[in-house]
């Protein structure tokens, strides 16, 4: 398995052929979907943008927590990150901190993937160069925000099959109970007919 490195994002994002990473004409699909919210926060997708393989889309967050208390832990979305000791790892190791928001995807057919098991997917029993068996959930290009709010980019591959697809989160520090909700991978799906690969693989 790999190490939690920036060696392993690059490599997965190789194997799993992220559209953000080779050309294409990405579309943007509205999703103005709420993930969860409460008298604290709230957290919500407005849209996402689709590739051949795969979709991306930003978490906005929203919170009326004291900036000091939300500064003090770091990355909200991240398992491992400043300060480090405020996040177990593995999850079997203990209670996950209640700063760290929980949120996940899940495929009608029953795979999920979560940002608290994104490593585990470094495992791949047919070498270093197979590609995961899926789904895979990256945060990407980072994170940030100030002044109550933070934004998060994530990349999720490959693309749902027919059925729901279920946006789970829970952010236990600002009461926000586990939530689930759901879209038609139509609206997915449907869009990835039509991007254009601008470099197709033939022609290299």
């Amino acid at each position: 398995m790999c190490s939690p490195s920036l060696d392993c994002y690059a490599r997965l994002s190789t194997v799993c052929q992220c559209g953000w990473c080779h050309g294409g004409v990405k579309l943007h699909v509205a999703l103005n979907l709420i993930l969860g919210r409460s008298d604290k926060a709230a957290l919500w997708i407005s849209g996402g943008t689709v590739y051949s393989d795969g979709f991306e889309f930003e978490v906005e967050l929203r919170h009326r927590l004291q900036e000091e208390e939300f500064a003090m832990f770091g990355q909200p979305f991240a398992l491992r990150g400043p300060p480090l000791h405020r996040r177990d790892w593995p999850p079997e190791a203990g209670q996950l901190d209640p700063s760290l928001i929980r949120f996940g995807i899940q495929f009608s057919d029953g795979r999920k993937a979560t940002n608290l098991s994104a490593w585990l997917h470094f495992q791949r029993p047919g070498g270093p160069d197979a590609p995961p068996e899926g789904p895979v959930l990256l945060a990407h290009r980072g994170g940030g925000g100030g002044g109550g709010h933070w934004q998060q980019w994530f990349w999720a591959w490959p693309l749902p099959p027919e059925g729901p697809l279920a946006f789970v989160c829970e952010w236990p520090l600002a009461d926000i109970a586990e939530t689930r909700s759901e879209i038609d991978s139509a609206l997915l799906r449907d869009a990835a007919a039509e991007v254009v690969a601008l470099w197709p693989e033939a022609e290299g």
